[in-house]
């Protein structure tokens, strides 16, 4: 049986708690029935911590959708869109208050549809984990995009803030409100560029160490998007340096079964799963990489 392929990316921004008021438009009509039965299967996890539930944001719930749809766009996993904005300056352009806190979880997979499954393989990672039982959040949005002409198929994309901006509800109070839609398996428009300026991507330094002997790769990294490579063998950090002068943003490997994350520059609290596959910090030789550039 051919294994699915599953990714997961989180972020983390974590600011001043004071909330303002937004001027945004937004709605939750698109939300479907596996997004809501995604956030359900998060809001049971708070409950049995005793934290509060999530409500559904309007301003949280367009920019996931936006999010999903450009992720399928590029056919890759990363918290970079395609106008070069990192999650913080993204979420913000979709008029969320720059002084709430927000977190943010994707994770994209052949056979991902189910909600369910995608809380599964949040709550199997300890950053997407710490994310859905953040205390310092209360609002989410949530939206997935099926490609059926993508390597990876299905793409999830859940955003959450302390800000509970004008029309935010909570599940039950949407459920009674508007019937769910049927998801289709269509992909939504192409994303447009939001009001704000677009900031340029730095360039890659160099190129990642092409070879045969240590501390080099034995393909080539894809000119965007993901691509699989192998490492010849040699320390973590001069991986991590051959990636990223590559132009790669985040590194995947598979342990047992599953996908375990290295974010290029990241802290090393972010990267401490991956590091820890590898005492002594040293990477053997026919390390399979999934990059992602």
């Amino acid at each position: 049986m051919r294994r699915p392929l599953i990714a997961t990316l989180f972020a983390v921004a974590l600011l001043v708690p004071f909330l303002a008021p937004s001027t945004a438009s937004a709605d939750l009509t698109g939300l479907d029935s596996e997004e809501i039965a995604a956030l359900e299967a998060i809001n049971q996890i708070r409950t049995d911590l005793g934290l509060p539930a999530l409500k559904l944001s309007p301003i949280l719930t367009d920019a996931a959708e936006w999010m999903a749809q450009d992720l399928a766009n590029r056919d890759t996993i990363d918290h970079t869109d395609s106008l070069g904005r990192p999650m913080a300056e993204r979420i913000y352009a979709f008029s969320y208050p720059t002084n709430a806190y927000i977190r943010e979880n994707l994770v994209v997979g052949t056979n991902l549809s189910s909600g369910v499954d995608a809380v599964q393989e949040w709550q199997n990672s300890p950053g997407h984990k710490a994310n859905n039982e953040a205390s310092d959040v209360n609002v989410a949005g949530i939206a997935r995009v099926y490609a059926p002409n993508t390597q990876w198929k299905w793409f999830w994309v859940l955003n959450l803030g302390s800000y509970e901006d004008p029309g935010t509800t909570t599940i039950a109070q949407f459920q009674q409100a508007t019937p769910t839609p049927t998801p289709t398996q269509t992909a939504t428009p192409t994303p447009t560029a939001t009001p704000t300026a677009t900031p340029t991507q730095a360039p890659p330094t160099g190129s990642e160490p092409l070879g045969t002997g240590p501390d080099t790769f034995t393909l080539a990294f894809p000119g965007s998007g993901v691509g699989l490579t192998v490492w010849n063998g040699g320390s973590l950090a001069t991986m991590a340096e051959g990636a990223r002068n590559g132009g790669a943003r985040s590194m995947f490997i598979t342990v047992n079964g599953r996908w375990v994350s290295y974010s290029i520059g990241g802290p090393s609290f972010v990267n401490s799963n991956f590091a820890a596959q590898f005492p002594g910090g040293q990477v053997p030789a026919g390390t399979v990489v999934l990059v992602v550039v």
